[in-house]
């Protein structure tokens, strides 16, 4: 199935674009889409277990089932704020 992948600033940065597609198998979850990002981009690979996704403006957790077509945000946290 086709997925599309939106990278916050950071990651996109490191590998020069914002938005990829990808092709995983139909049962694939986060996790999976998470190692296969690592193993298509490893130069982004140590951020990627402490980013946030977010589907159809939703956190969702690793186990989370995608579903085809469906556009995942993988946003890197960040800290500080007012005080």
């Amino acid at each position: 199935m086709k997925i599309s992948v939106r990278l916050s600033a950071g990651l996109a940065d490191q590998i020069g674009r914002s938005i990829l597609t990808t092709e995983l198998e139909e049962s694939a979850t986060i996790a999976d889409l998470l190692n296969h990002l690592a193993i298509s981009h490893p130069e982004i690979a140590e951020h990627l277990d402490t980013c946030v996704t977010v589907v159809a403006g939703q956190h969702v957790e690793p186990s989370f089932r995608l579903k085809s077509g469906q556009q995942v945000a993988v946003l890197i946290p960040i800290s500080g704020g007012y005080s």
